[in-house]
C-alpha cells in the first residue's frame, strides 16, 4: 500500500511537471515564431532602404544631367526653379531612410530581448527537464528495472482449422489463464484433472493486440536511453511463437525495432530545440553455433571475441560500428542485417531463426547550454527458439543443441540472479556474456515471452511462462551515465 501511494504521488507529480514543461515549450515556440516574423520584417525594411537609396542616387544623377542640359538651353530663373524642385526631391528622399534605420535599431533591440527570453526559457526548460527525467525513472524503478510482457501469437487463417487451440482467458491486462482444450483424466482415479494454470506479468497482450499497441509500452524506455541509461529488450519463446514478428514485424506492419528507430530520431529532433546534440551508432551481430557473425559482413573471416572493457562494458572485437545520421539509414542497415541472418525450416516454423540476433544502438547526447553529457544504449535481442532435440531432424541437430545450451545458460543466469547468488555464471555462454550488462547490471530490461496458442505446444508454452515468471521477480538497479563537460582555458 505504501509503495502504491508513493507510486501514485510520483505519477501525479510527474504529470504536473510534464504540464509545466509543455507550457514552457509552447511559450518558447510562440517567442520563436515572433522572432522569425521580426527577422522577416527587418529583411523587408532593409530591402526598402536599399531601394530608396538607389532612387536617391538616380535623382542626384538626373539633377546633374538636368543642370548641364538646361544651363545651355534655359534661362537662369527656369534653371533655379528646376534646381529647387530637384533639391526638394533629394531632401525628401534623404529623410525616408531614417525611418527604416530607426526600425532596424528597434528590431535589433527586440531581437536581443527575444534572444534573452529564449535563453531564459531554455534554461527554465532545462531545469524542469532534470526533475522530469528523475520522476520518470523513479516510477520505472518502482515498477522494476526488469519487466516482463507476455504476448500470445494469433493463429493465421490456414492454422485455425488444422490445429487445436489451447483454452486461454485474460482476467485483466496483467494476467493469463491457460489450459488444454481437451480435458485430461487421471488414469488411477478416473477423475478429471484441472490443468488450468494462471500467470501474472507486468503486461499481457492477447492475440488481437496490434503492433502499435505493443510498442506504446516501450516509449518510456526509449526516452530512458536518451537520458543516459542502458536499455535491453529481448524476445523469448519456442520456435513459431512470434518472436521475430514482435521484434522485426513485416513490410506493412513494423515491429519493435523499426518503431524504436523512428521514435529515437523523432525525440532527437525535438530535443535539438533545447540545444541537445546526439550522435548515434549501431552494430548488428548474430550468435550462431556459439560463433559471432557480423550481420553487415556475413562473409568476413575476422575473429570476433567478447571482451569486458572497464568503462565501456561488454565489447566485441572487429565488429563494425556504423555512425548513423537518420532513421531511414538505420532501417536500411537493419533490413540488410535481417537478410543475412541464418534461418531454416523446422518442425514448428518454416522460416525459423537459427541464431540469436542482437542489434545495439548507442546514443551520445551533449547539451551546449548546461555542458551535460549522456551516454546510453538500446540492445534489441531476438533469441532463437528452444526446441526438443527429439523432434529435430539430423541436419539441424547441432544447431538445436547450441541454441538449447545457450538458452539453458541464460536460464541459469536468471536463476542465480533470482536467488541472489554471489557468483553469476555470465561466462558460461557467449550469449549471457554478451548480455551481461543488460541482464543483471546497469540496465533497464524488458523481456517479451512469446507464446504459441496451439495445444501441441502446451508443454513448451508452460515452460516459457514459468521461466518468465521467475525473471519478473529479479530486482536490479540501473544507473544513469551522466557527465559534465568543462572547457579549460589556458
Amino acid at each position: 500500500m505504501v509503495v502504491s501511494n508513493e507510486k501514485n504521488s510520483l505519477i501525479k507529480e510527474f504529470a504536473n511537471q510534464k504540464k509545466e514543461y509543455q507550457n514552457l515549450t509552447d511559450s518558447y515556440d510562440n517567442c520563436q515564431e515572433k522572432y522569425n516574423i521580426l527577422l522577416e520584417t527587418e529583411k523587408n525594411l532593409k530591402e526598402k532602404n536599399r531601394n530608396l537609396l538607389d532612387e536617391n542616387s538616380t535623382l542626384k544623377a538626373k539633377l546633374s544631367n538636368q543642370e548641364s542640359k538646361f544651363w545651355l538651353h534655359t534661362s537662369f530663373n527656369t534653371l533655379e526653379e528646376l534646381t529647387k524642385e530637384c533639391l526638394q526631391k533629394i531632401s525628401n528622399t534623404e529623410k525616408i531612410p531614417q525611418e527604416p534605420a530607426l526600425c532596424n535599431t528597434l528590431l535589433e533591440n527586440w531581437c536581443k530581448d527575444l534572444e534573452n527570453i529564449t535563453l531564459k526559457l531554455k534554461r527554465d526548460l532545462d531545469k524542469q527537464d532534470d526533475p522530469r527525467r528523475s520522476l520518470r525513472n523513479t516510477i520505472q524503478d518502482v515498477t522494476g528495472n526488469i519487466r516482463v510482457f507476455c504476448r500470445i501469437r494469433p493463429p493465421i487463417t490456414s492454422e485455425e482449422n488444422e490445429r487445436q487451440l489451447c483454452a486461454m482467458s485474460f482476467p485483466n491486462e496483467t494476467s493469463l489463464e491457460i489450459r488444454k482444450a481437451r480435458k485430461s483424466v487421471n488414469v488411477l482415479s478416473g477423475k478429471l484433472i484441472n490443468l488450468k494454470q494462471k500467470f501474472t506479468f507486468d503486461k499481457v497482450f492477447p492475440p488481437d493486440v496490434t503492433q502499435a499497441e505493443v510498442f506504446e509500452e516501450l516509449g518510456q524506455l526509449v526516452q530512458s536511453a536518451l537520458d543516459g541509461y542502458h536499455v535491453c529488450v529481448f524476445a523469448y519463446g519456442q520456435p513459431g511463437s512470434g518472436k521475430t514478428y514482435t521484434m522485426q514485424g513485416s513490410s506493412n506492419d513494423c515491429g519493435i525495432i523499426p518503431r524504436t528507430i523512428d521514435l529515437i530520431f523523432q525525440k532527437i529532433d525535438k530535443l535539438s530545440t533545447l540545444d541537445w546534440n546526439y550522435s548515434v551508432t549501431a552494430s548488428f551481430l548474430e550468435l550462431y553455433n556459439e560463433n559471432i557473425r557480423d550481420l553487415l559482413l556475413p562473409n568476413s573471416t575476422h575473429n570476433y571475441e567478447v571482451r569486458y572493457n572497464e568503462g565501456h562494458g561488454i565489447t566485441v572485437t572487429n565488429l563494425q560500428i556504423i555512425p548513423i545520421t537518420s532513421a531511414e539509414e538505420l532501417k536500411l542497415l537493419m533490413e540488410e542485417a535481417q537478410k543475412n541472418r541464418t534461418v531454416a525450416a523446422t518442425n514448428s516454423n518454416e522460416h525459423s531463426s537459427r541464431s540469436h540476433a542482437i542489434t545495439k544502438i548507442h546514443l551520445e547526447g551533449y547539451n551546449e547550454t548546461s555542458k551535460v553529457k549522456y551516454s546510453g544504449s538500446i540492445h534489441l535481442v531476438d533469441l532463437a527458439g528452444s526446441e526438443s532435440a527429439r523432434t529435430t531432424n539430423a541436419e539441424r541437430l547441432n544447431e538445436t543443441k547450441n541454441i538449447n545450451t545457450s538458452l539453458s545458460a541464460l536460464g541459469n543466469v536468471m536463476l542465480a540472479l533470482y536467488n541472489k547468488h554471489p557468483h553469476i555464471p555470465y561466462r558460461n555462454s557467449k550469449l549471457t556474456f554478451l548480455l551481461q550488462s543488460c541482464l543483471g547490471g546497469n540496465s533497464k530490461t524488458l523481456m517479451f515471452v512469446n507464446v504459441s496458442p496451439f495445444e501441441e505446444c502446451f508443454g513448451e508454452s508452460i515452460n516459457s511462462l514459468r521461466f518468465a515468471s521467475k525473471i519478473k521477480e529479479i530486482k536490479t538497479v540501473a544507473k544513469k551515465n551522466k557527465t559534465y563537460a568543462f572547457q579549460c582555458y589556458h
